[in-house]
């Protein structure tokens, strides 16, 4: 799964503890979808920042010759460490609720936990703007489960942000 995204921060980024910001993802395959973040952030200190993110994903489920449309919604908590200058590690708990195909195309509603961690980087182009990217490692995905929301382990995000 990719994910790019855009971060926004309020007005003194670096007096204003808070900052919120979003993301838009796209993905292709057996599983098209297209994905929608909200995400607001809080420098508890200058390493650590908690936060929470709201996700709605709407996906494209095909099989054989027809396609269903499915919707997934939730929420993650998460942290992060900046480990060394442009360097943080992340860790986060995803609540998803979420559709799958039966098969005989009818669709059902299932919750699941998903712990997440790994690195990611930001990069400052200028004084007010910056680039991001971040891998994260899916602990609770199952290969065998065929109705994960997702295709696979990994999840990548990556992005640009403003300060104003």
């Amino acid at each position: 799964m990719v994910l790019l995204g855009f971060l926004v921060f309020s007005p003194a980024a670096e007096a204003n503890k808070w900052w919120i910001g979003g993301g838009i993802g796209l993905g292709f395959g057996d599983r098209d979808y297209v994905e929608v973040n909200g995400i607001v952030g809080y420098r508890a200190t200058p390493r650590f920042t908690p936060g929470l993110r709201l996700t709605y994903r709407s996906r494209e489920v095909t099989r054989g010759n027809s396609s269903v449309n499915t919707s997934d919604y939730g929420a993650a908590l998460f942290g992060r460490y900046r480990v060394w200058k442009p360097i943080y590690a992340q860790v986060e708990y995803e609540y998803l609720s979420y559709e799958f195909v039966l098969s005989d195309r009818t669709r059902e509603r299932e919750t699941l936990g998903s712990l997440l961690g790994g690195f990611g980087a930001s990069f400052p182009l200028s004084e007010n703007l910056g680039v991001f990217a971040t891998a994260l490692y899916n602990f609770t995905y199952d290969d065998d489960d065929l109705r994960n929301p997702y295709s696979g382990p990994w999840v990548f995000r990556a992005g640009v942000g403003y300060s104003f």
